[in-house]
């Protein structure tokens, strides 16, 4: 089985799979370069994670890990976009918040920042909406693939 930060990432990359604006756009990379055919479309990945751990009642050590999951997601369409990178961003969200798939391995989750950004020029770049997510997840200290 996979670390539980994977079947995060996972679960965001299929709540945010078939919506109305990027379909199956979607990649689980920070990489992949999202050519012009691609548009719209999401990367999805983690960016960091920071860890805390604690005994219960001294047998059992848990980790509660704080993870950073960002969602991109880009949009080429010069005239409205702005629009588009917001409904972008209402799709995703949406998504995210009504996931039981998502919300079964978390402890915690709240959308933490929000960016818009235009990258390239004018006549050929592609807008970009930065999604950042806090999430809060427990394993056990021998057991990254169980959610706790």
């Amino acid at each position: 089985m996979a670390h539980v930060r994977q079947q995060i990432r996972e679960a965001f990359a299929s709540a945010c799979t078939s919506l109305s604006t990027t379909g199956a756009n979607v990649f689980q990379s920070r990489i992949y370069p999202m050519e012009k055919a691609k548009l719209p479309g999401l990367c999805i990945y983690s960016l960091t994670e920071t860890s805390d751990d604690f005994e219960i009642g001294g047998a059992t050590r848990l980790i509660t890990r704080s993870l950073t999951m960002r969602i991109e997601g880009y949009a080429d369409d010069i005239t409205n976009l702005d629009d588009k990178l917001d409904t972008i961003s209402s799709e995703c969200e949406t998504a995210i918040a009504n996931s039981s798939t998502i919300d079964n391995l978390l402890t915690d989750l709240k959308l933490a920042s929000t960016e818009v950004r235009f990258e390239g020029d004018n006549s050929s770049g592609a807008g970009v909406v930065i999604l950042e997510y806090a999430v809060i997840y427990t394993t056990a200290f021998n057991a990254p693939n169980t959610a706790k």
